[in-house]
């Protein structure tokens, strides 16, 4: 028999004592419930071939440890915005359709008019709708700068008006007795109360101008 097969029986019948040692003195602890008691038995072997062995066997003192549980919590959802929705402060939709005028003719009274103070008259615009949104009744027009001669604060279109149809807008005035020319300017505005206008970019008003008479003095006798 040789020496290295001498020195490999040497070695298991080595680590079998260990282990044995080992597991006697685990039995012989009593370890408190919910805990665990380790007893490693380390064995090192250092240059097996050149036929020199070294084992060492170490017990390391007996620790307790309590498992730690960490909860994990779930990601909180952070809810988006939806700016379709309407709500104090937030933005409006984008609208699907654009909203644009044009002034076709004055039916009456043209600009520059002279008229009398204090005279009532009636201002009639023939308006197309040049945009691609239709126009309902709940449009309207609305006085927007200038002297408002007696007007109301808008007047609601009398019928639906489609892309590339027209409309003939009324209003009643009184023209103002303190000034020898005058101007009132109005637009139009959606549903949801947005201005828009005319010219070529939808944002220009349409405007009534008239000339005042000048009140003549009365004469000496």
């Amino acid at each position: 028999m040789t020496s290295r097969t001498l020195l490999r029986q040497y070695l298991a019948l080595s680590v079998l004592f260990l282990i044995a040692v080992s597991g006697c003195a685990s039995n012989g602890t009593n370890s408190p419930p919910g805990q665990t008691t380790f007893t490693p038995v380390v064995v090192r072997i250092l240059n097996l071939d050149a036929g020199n062995l070294s084992t060492e066997a170490a017990q390391e003192s007996r620790s307790t440890a309590t498992p730690t549980v960490v909860a994990l919590l779930p990601p909180t959802n952070t809810p988006s915005v939806n700016l379709s929705e309407t709500s104090p402060g937030a933005a409006s939709p984008t609208p699907s359709c654009t909203n644009k005028a044009e002034l076709i003719s004055h039916l009456s009274i043209s600009d520059n008019t002279m008229l009398k103070g204090g005279q009532a008259f009636a201002k009639i615009w023939l308006i197309k709708n040049v945009g691609t949104c239709t126009w309902t009744d709940a449009y309207a027009l609305r006085f927007f700068s200038g002297d408002k001669m007696n007007g109301p604060d808008q007047v609601e279109l009398p019928q639906q008006v489609s892309p590339g149809e027209t409309v003939e807008i009324h209003l009643n005035l009184v023209a103002p007795a303190d000034t020898s020319a005058s101007s009132s300017n109005w637009v139009l505005s959606d549903p949801q109360g947005t201005l828009f206008g005319f010219g070529a970019n939808g944002d220009q008003p349409i405007s009534v101008i008239i000339q005042i008479k000048p009140t003549p003095k009365p004469t000496s006798g």
